[in-house]
């Protein structure tokens, strides 16, 4: 993965995943879906690392199952196996107590040095109970020296989130 990263574009498109949920993305997001999750990442920024894939910019949206309608247990639970998976993160901070959809929602943010980019990377996770089995969960990734020109998209993800 090399070259420049595309900016997100202003201009949105609607998401939608399986009667589950649907909110705006950018239009120049590519998307990779597999059974539970959508990937959304721009041009230059996704590819294969060590036959990994990987991204350096963009967003998890996803479903998983909830083994109870213990929203902080939930997420706790989620934000341990992103850790696990991915070593060089650790948390920063607390929970902050959001709204998604006219839910009550969770946001912590992780942060740490990208073994892909070399550089300091946040990634935001919110988290909120969908249906009866289900947690809700959008992870962004971005470098932390590209933040500022994601914030606007990043933003609408999280205010256009309409579950079912």
């Amino acid at each position: 993965m090399e070259g420049t990263v595309e900016p997100p574009s202003t201009r949105y498109r609607v998401l939608r995943a399986e009667q589950a949920f649907e909110l705006s993305v950018p239009d120049n997001w590519k998307e990779f879906r597999d059974s539970s999750s959508v990937t959304l990442a721009p041009e230059g920024a996704y590819g294969n690392v060590n036959g990994q894939s990987v991204f350096t910019h963009g967003a998890i949206i996803g479903l998983s199952q909830a083994s109870s309608r213990d929203l902080t247990r939930e997420s706790d639970r989620l934000v341990s196996g992103i850790l696990d998976g991915n070593a060089y993160l650790a948390v920063n901070g607390k929970y902050q107590r959001v709204r998604i959809a006219g839910r009550d929602a969770l946001r912590i943010r992780l942060v740490g040095n990208s073994p892909v980019t070399n550089r300091r990377e946040i990634v935001d996770v919110y988290t909120v109970l969908a249906r009866q089995d289900e947690l809700f969960s959008i992870i962004q990734v971005v470098p932390a020296n590209d933040q500022a020109s994601y914030r606007a998209a990043f933003d609408e993800m999280v205010r256009t989130v309409r579950l079912s």
